[in-house]
């Protein structure tokens, strides 16, 4: 089997065998939403959105928000939410068509030969900024569930693992700067906020 498939199928599986996947963590996307709701920006795209229920505390200002995943349908509540089942390299939206795009536990996900093709494609739609949420450490969320379902050594979600120091120097490809939002996230798993201007 192909191993996109393959990981693809995990993430589908997950969503319907563990009604809590995809939502259990959101509320580290809320410690930089105070950053967010302050920036002047109308429209907003979330990537690998799960059940995108941090999208609902986002400031009235943004008139469109849009999200993006391949495998969870997502639980907001809001009107002017716009959602897209698919690929991550492949969004349906025109060059420049969002003010700000954000991920939240989404890239080290991605197989590390993916990663190129889906930070051009957030960089094609993205106006101004880019916010990322990235865990540079193994996951643990499911592992047992998805050996049992996969086989042994199929536990694994988090493919693209790096240290602070690699993601800044990659990222660095797809914008003029790189800082980070001022945030605090109290957490004993490796993780960091990325805020990229375009």
């Amino acid at each position: 089997m192909n191993k996109m498939v393959t990981v693809k199928e995990k993430y589908e599986w997950l969503a319907k065998a563990k009604r809590e996947y995809g939502i259990a963590f959101w509320q580290g996307a809320l410690k930089v939403y105070p950053f967010i709701n302050a920036l002047p920006y109308k429209s907003l795209l979330d990537v690998g959105t799960g059940g995108g229920k941090y999208l609902d505390h986002l400031g009235s200002q943004y008139e469109t928000i849009y999200g993006v995943d391949w495998a969870v349908e997502p639980r907001v509540k809001r009107e002017n939410f716009h959602f897209f089942k698919t690929d991550a390299w492949e969004i349906p939206l025109p060059d420049k068509s969002v003010d700000i795009t954000t991920s939240f536990d989404f890239v080290e996900h991605i197989e590390p030969d993916r990663l190129e093709d889906i930070f051009k494609e957030m960089c094609r739609v993205t106006k101004y900024m880019m916010i990322h949420k990235i865990n540079s450490c193994n996951s643990g969320s499911s592992r047992d569930d998805l050996e049992k379902q996969f086989g042994t050594g199929e536990g694994e979600l988090h493919l693209s693992i790096h240290d602070n120091k690699w993601w800044n120097t990659f990222l660095k490809d797809y914008c003029q700067s790189t800082f980070l939002p001022t945030c605090e996230f109290p957490c004993q798993r490796k993780q960091v906020f990325f805020g990229l201007v375009m």
